[in-house]
Parts: structure tokens; sequence; C-alpha cells
């Protein structure tokens, strides 16, 4: 590979590294314009809306409910949930240690979280209205509430093992019928502190995963198309609303000081209404969301590598099942995948043993033609051919390697597996940096031992200075990001100095080292 592919390379996984960690973890995508349905009329908003208070306090308290992973607690307000805690697994149950535990209120923020409400104003107390809370069996409840304007109650039925609560509202309206009701998640702004970082609101619709930009109010005419479900959602949790009838046709976000609300939207028939969905809140993990949905699975969001994203996460996984540590098994990954891209590595060193030959040559034909570019690049071109260097065949081997890289990254930087999970020593949770920056720092030696020791055609001294920084910059980036993706990028570095030694005595190559 040439020098300008070589910075090139480098400087592409630079700015992917850079783009990712200072612009997408404080930016989100802005909503995308949809067509509207000509069949469906503008709702206005909901009639709730004016307040968002929390639940006025009853003489019935609130139940409680274990699941197999945390506990729910079921409100007697107008809030289905006063409280949704989920325990990471590692985590002792009944511990009171509350950083063992994930509470939804740090997701969604400390107000009412999935509520009932609708476009008429005969129904501004649907907001305020509490009720009896009453236990049918050990996973089957009733809440029911009436006043002189609406009778309103709420099935539930809590599956423990998969950790979803399947929710059906229905409503008896005395008044007129109200032309739509929404079912919605409420919360407050989000701050960069603790599992609220990397929040955003979501919806799937038309087969695509769409996050919402939180700060930007959305027109209600935005997205009126069949949408399967919303959700709150950050790096490693999901909470969402999954629509069971199949009439859920939009939703809206509209904002009320320091809150923001994602809906489901029904058209309302008649004055009796039944509406039935299915609430989920835990990790982003791709079993227990297809166990909710068959869809809710687009949440763990990859990008355009998604689908070579799960296959190394499955692959990874697999590992795991072996060797019940994550950090070896990502370290075995790597040794693996190093191993399979080898021949592509041998290839591009070829062609760089190749090109080293014919420098001295294309040196003179600079020199020779520097006042005629045309001609320079024909007999730079003539003299490649005679000599059976490809230019492609250098970089080509090193750019199929690039998509594996990209979609690894992502695996290991957003991944819930790693959440929470030792590795070994200092390294208590592969989802956090190094406390102790000991592999940022390894790493950068590394790196930079593993330049002396790769040829490079680079003659330019400032691109020589350039090439010399890459490690410590590399270095720089890795000391905020998570510690599972710098024991990769220690482990490749590693591998490929290795790799480079081999090579260096296989094609008899020249490391820089040595020529300086």
């Amino acid at each position: 590979m040439d020098r300008r592919t070589l910075i090139a390379v480098g400087l592409s996984i630079l700015i992917f590294l850079g783009w990712q960690k200072f612009v997408l973890q404080k930016y989100q995508q802005a909503p995308q314009q949809l067509t509207s349905d000509a069949q469906i009329q503008k709702p206005s908003a909901p009639t709730s809306e004016k307040q968002f208070q929390e639940p006025v306090a009853t003489a019935s308290h609130p139940v409680v409910t274990p699941i197999e992973a945390g506990e729910i607690s079921l409100g007697s307000g107008s809030a289905a949930f006063d409280q949704w805690v989920y325990r990471p697994q590692g985590s002792e149950e009944g511990s009171s240690d509350s950083s063992l535990k994930i509470n939804m209120k740090s997701l969604v923020g400390s107000m009412p979280q999935v509520e009932l409400a609708v476009d008429s104003s005969d129904y501004r107390s649907l907001n305020t209205l509490t009720g009896a809370l009453v236990a049918k069996s050990e996973t089957e409840y009733q809440w029911v509430a009436e006043n002189e304007s609406v009778k309103v109650s709420r099935d539930i039925r809590v599956f423990k093992k998969e950790g979803f609560v399947d929710l059906t509202y229905s409503a008896e309206f005395k008044k007129s019928k109200p032309n739509f009701a929404f079912v919605s998640l409420v919360g407050s702004q989000a701050t960069p502190e603790g599992e609220e970082r990397d929040r955003k609101w979501v919806y799937f619709s038309g087969k695509e995963h769409h996050s919402l930009s939180a700060g930007k109010p959305v027109d209600l005419t935005d997205v009126l198309l069949p949408v399967e479900w919303i959700g709150i959602e950050n790096r490693y949790f999901l909470m969402s609303v999954v629509d069971r009838s199949g009439s859920a046709r939009g939703l809206l976000q509209p904002l009320a000081g320091e809150l923001n609300r994602l809906s489901l939207v029904y058209p309302v028939a008649s004055s009796q209404l039944v509406l039935p969905v299915r609430v989920y809140f835990g990790p982003k993990s791709v079993e227990a969301l297809k166990a909710v949905h068959p869809s809710l699975d687009h949440a763990v969001d990859f990008g355009w590598l998604t689908p070579l994203a799960y296959a190394i996460l499955h692959f990874m996984k697999w590992l795991f099942s072996f060797i019940g540590n994550y950090g070896v098994a990502i370290i075995l990954l790597t040794v693996i995948l190093k191993v399979l891209m080898y021949p592509l590595t041998y290839k591009s060193m070829k062609s760089m043993k190749k090109m080293a030959t014919i420098q001295p040559q294309l040196q003179r034909l600079r020199e020779r033609f520097k006042d005629d570019k045309e001609a320079l690049n024909r007999e730079m071109l003539q003299l490649m051919r005679t000599n059976g260097y490809n230019p492609v065949a250098g970089c080509l081997p090193m750019l199929l390697q690039m998509p594996i890289f990209f979609a690894l990254y992502r695996v290991l930087y957003s991944s819930f597996e790693l959440y929470r999970t030792p590795f070994a020593l200092w390294i208590h949770d592969l989802s956090k940096h190094d406390p102790w920056y000991v592999t940022p720092v390894v790493l950068t030696g590394v790196m930079y031992l593993q330049q002396k020791l790769t040829p490079t055609t680079a003659t330019d001294p400032a691109q020589q200075k350039m090439i010399q920084l890459m490690p410590v910059i590399f270095g720089v980036f890795m000391l905020g990001l998570p510690a599972g993706l710098t024991l990769y990028m220690l482990t490749n570095a590693v591998v490929s100095i290795i790799q480079q030694i081999i090579l260096n005595k296989r094609l008899g190559l020249t490391p820089v080292a040595s020529s300086s």
C-alpha cells in the first residue's frame, strides 16, 4: 500500500471515531418526513397535555410484582406504572445497592410514563383520575376509574419471565365521542448523566427504525402512517409501547415545558374504546426484544452495517458460551478475524514490496516530467504495467477490511452484552473506559512499535511525521471509549505485529526501524 492510501485509511478511521464520539452522542437524527394519509384528519393535541402532573395519592397503594430480572410497580393513577426496575445480571436479588439496578425513571424521566389521552376537551380529567387496582391472579391485574364523563379501565397481564406487560385500555365515553385517542410515552428532557446519556425517542414504521430529536417539536401531520411501536432508548436500554391492535395510524410528539411525549394515535369509531398494547422496559438484547415483538430487535441499530454487525455479535456470544468471559471472547474474536484476513494482508504487503522496487524509477519519472502531468501519469502507468504492479491490488485488501472494522467497532461500542461486564484485574466494566487508562497507553506504545515494523514507501517528511503521530492520536481517542473496544484495538495491534514479523521474513521486507 502506498503512503497516500495508508494516510487516507488512517484518517478515515480517525474521522469515524471522532464522528461517533463527538457528534453522534450529542445529536440525533431529525425526524423523517413522511407522506400524510389522506383518509386521516389532523388530530388535535390530547387534552391531558396541560399538566402531566404526578398521580394523586389514594388509599390504593401501587402493586409491586416481581419479574425475572427485577420488579414492576403498577400505578393507581393515570400512569400505568409507578416504577419499573431492571436488575442487570450479576447483581444479587434484594440488594439495597441502587447502583446495581436500573430504574425506568432514569431513562424516561420522573414524570408519568405510559398513559391514555384523547383530543376532546370533555375529558381533561383523564390525567387526574385515580382508581382501584385489583389483583385477579399472580400475573393479572385490573385498574378501574370512573367519573361523570368517562369510565376507564386497564387490564394488565405481567409476563414475568419475558419481562414485558400486556396492557389493554378500555374506555366508555359518556359525553361527545372524541376523534382520536393516544397511548403515550411521557418523559422529561434528558441530562448528560447516568443512564440518561444518549437518550433519544424512536419509532418503527415502514419496516424501518426511525429516531426523533427530543429537543425539537414535531408537527402533528409529520407521521400519519402505520406505526408498530414507539419508544425511548439510550445506548443500552429501551422502553417501548407496541401496538397489538394493528390500527395505530400515527404518532405525535408535542412538547409541554420540559416534557416530551411520543404517542400512538388511534381513530375512535364509537363511544366504546379498546386499545391493546405491550410495554417493555429492559436491555437492548436481540433475543429479549424479539420475544416482545418480531420487529423490536430493530432497536439494536448498527447502521448500514447491521447484518455484518449481527453476525459478529452472534459469533462473539457463541465464543462467550464456551469461555464465560466477554473480554477473553473479544481477544479470541480479534485473533480469529486477523487470521481469516491474513491472505488479504499478505496480498497488500506483496503489492507494497513491488511498489518499493519501482520507487526509484517513479522518482526519476517525476523529475523528468515534472512540468507535464499528463505525460507523467502515462509513463507511471506504463512502468507499473511492465513490472506487474497494480495500484488497486495494494489498497483493495485494506479497504475490504474496513467494513469489518467499523461493524466490530459498533458492536463493541453499544452491545448490551458488555454492559457492566467485568474482564480481569482493574477492568470491571467493558462498557466503560479503562479507569486507570492502562490499555490506551499500552495501545499507543504497541501501535508505535507496529509502525516501526511496517515497511512504507513514504519519503515526504511531512507524511512521515503524520504517520508517526497516528499512534498518539489513536491513544487519545481511546481514553474515553469503552474498555471492550480498547481491548480489541490492543489485541489487533499485537496480532498485527506478529503477522508483520512473519511477512517481513517471508517477503524480505525492510521495516521502517531498519531503514531509519
